[in-house]
């Protein structure tokens, strides 16, 4: 990324897969004003359209072109709409009169005219960890700088009107002094921004004159469950241990049909014996695999999930013994 990443009102925003590379001019639709309509349309050269959620796109009664299975490709538009006060609906004031419409709580399905010059593209709800699409990226973006996800965006073409390559788009980016973002810098930090972790409620179990509080747990970016095992006499975090489930082994108890080297009772032992501070035990499952990025976040909130309750528990051991 380059420049400051800190002004809702403009950036480029780059799709960076590995065979488009398509440049946007991007805003938070609550900064929209006719300049920076102007801006785009005569920069950037594309087409000028507002990014909304599905659930948006519902409660203002948008129908997606194309149907519903129409947001499964990388753009999913919704009919065209200008501003109930639009006359034309094409000059920069109208449309950018359009575009902060729908960043208003207030707007009603009612507000718009149908069609109209401005093009709603619409995100899937499952956001951009997911979907991994342009629109999803742009309606991220807005939501972490503005808290409204709503953006508006135009496609960036050179000269020549063909889509504009990477060094135009710095090029563009250092004389206008825009943030340059890309897809994949959105989708990490929506990655760290988001808690993925939820837990169910503690229970208590006893074992060799050791008590062990138990959490189960659902990691929501692919809805996998496990199990969280944490010694309760343990001064600190010292050592997790991720064990993954082993159908043969644990389950079937056929221990010589698998090639690991110990199973659960063994790991379980040494949570009791104090080698481990934690164990989690993750179910065999079909669930989509984590990448290693997704990996790393989920352990990092893991580590700071346990840290949270060990100083919960002590906090409510001190008020216990005051009380």
């Amino acid at each position: 990324m380059s420049g400051p990443l800190n002004d809702p009102s403009g950036l480029v925003l780059l799709y960076d897969d590995l065979t488009s590379q398509l440049g946007y001019l991007m805003g938070a639709a609550t900064e929209v004003n006719k300049e920076k309509v102007n801006f785009m349309a005569h920069h950037g050269k594309g087409l000028v359209y507002v990014c909304i959620t599905e659930s948006h796109a519902k409660r203002l009664a948008l129908p997606l072109i194309g149907g519903e299975d129409s947001l499964q490709s990388a753009k999913a538009f919704a009919v065209s709409v200008d501003y109930t006060t639009s006359t034309t609906g094409i000059s920069a004031f109208e449309r950018a009169e359009t575009i902060r419409a729908f960043a208003r709580a207030g707007t009603k399905a009612e507000d718009f005219k149908r069609p109209g010059h401005i093009f709603p593209l619409i995100s899937s709800d499952k956001g951009i960890v997911t979907e991994r699409n342009i629109c999803e990226a742009a309606v991220s973006l807005a939501d972490m700088l503005t808290k409204e996800p709503v953006a508006y965006l135009c496609e960036i073409l050179d000269e020549k009107g063909k889509i504009a390559s990477l060094d135009r788009l710095r090029e563009m980016a250092e004389l206008h002094h825009l943030p340059f973002v890309t897809l994949s810098e959105v989708i990490t930090w929506q990655l760290e921004k988001t808690n993925w972790l939820d837990s169910g409620e503690r229970k208590v179990m006893k074992a060799a004159n050791q008590e062990i509080d138990v959490y189960q747990m659902t990691n929501r970016l692919n809805e996998s469950s496990f199990t969280v095992y944490l010694r309760k006499t343990r001064d600190k975090l010292k050592r997790i241990h991720v064990y993954e489930q082993c159908i043969w082994g644990d389950l079937l108890n056929e221990n010589q049909n698998c090639s690991c080297e110990k199973h659960f009772p063994y790991y379980f032992d040494q949570l009791l014996y104090g080698t481990y501070s934690c164990l989690i035990y993750q179910r065999a499952d079909e669930r989509q695999p984590l990448s290693a990025e997704e990996k790393r976040v989920v352990i990092k909130q893991l580590r700071e999930w346990i840290q949270q309750t060990d100083m919960t528990q002590k906090s409510d051991q001190k008020i216990k013994e005051l009380t």
